[in-house]
């Protein structure tokens, strides 16, 4: 199964590679419209109209062999997706182990809540929502084993606006009404994930948890 986070290194060299080729195409047309000019000035009206339409020949010719440059997707999935199980899915049936690493290594000292919904995306790919309720987040999860290597991981204090205007163009923040929704779809298919607190690890005070 393809996923967008292992793909997104080879995006990058091939746009690299398609930018540096459609460089050199631009700069032949301008060193080649420079000597059109030059051999044309002195010509009749006729000479120039036929140098113009060769010229537009030539840019439509590369425009249609040029490489196309692929994006790599930076918006998240919507999760209003077809729902599946996660334990049925090779790359997702290890929720557990990946969510209680994540608690472990970020908040080891105390308890940590997971609810967790998998979804098929537009592209009929598989991903998941990893709700994190102590820490306020909101994780995407595409199959891979540490969640700190998600491309979308949602802080509810700073990640979240009231309205689809306050969005102002933005492509990573969320709406409340968004959401709303995810945390309403993961309570019915979604899985819930309880972390006990690291053993070994010290008894945190009630104020430190307050403040968490």
């Amino acid at each position: 199964m393809c996923k967008n986070w292992a793909n997104e290194k080879t995006v990058r060299g091939y746009n690299s590679g398609a930018r540096e080729w459609q460089k050199g195409i631009v700069m032949q047309i301008t060193l080649a419209t420079s000597a059109a000019r030059g051999i044309f000035q002195p010509c009749r009206p006729a000479c120039k109209l036929i140098a113009a339409i060769l010229l537009a020949n030539t840019l439509l010719f590369v425009k249609a062999v040029m490489p196309p440059v692929v994006h790599a997707q930076t918006t998240a999935p919507e999760g209003d997706g077809k729902p599946f199980d996660l334990s049925s899915d090779p790359d997702f049936r290890n929720y557990q182990r990946v969510v209680r690493k994540f608690a472990h290594k970020h908040r080891p000292d105390a308890e940590n809540d997971f609810c967790i919904s998998g979804f098929y995306t537009r592209d009929n790919l598989k991903s998941a929502w990893v709700i994190w309720r102590q820490g306020r987040q909101i994780i995407l999860w595409e199959g891979q084993p540490d969640l700190d290597h998600s491309r979308r991981s949602l802080h509810l204090a700073t990640d979240v606006v009231a309205t689809e205007e306050d969005l102002h163009g933005s492509t990573y923040r969320v709406t409340h009404a968004w959401v709303e929704k995810i945390t309403a779809v993961c309570e019915q298919p979604g899985v819930k994930v309880h972390v006990p607190k690291l053993k070994g690890s010290p008894q945190r005070s009630p104020q430190e948890e307050v403040s968490k």
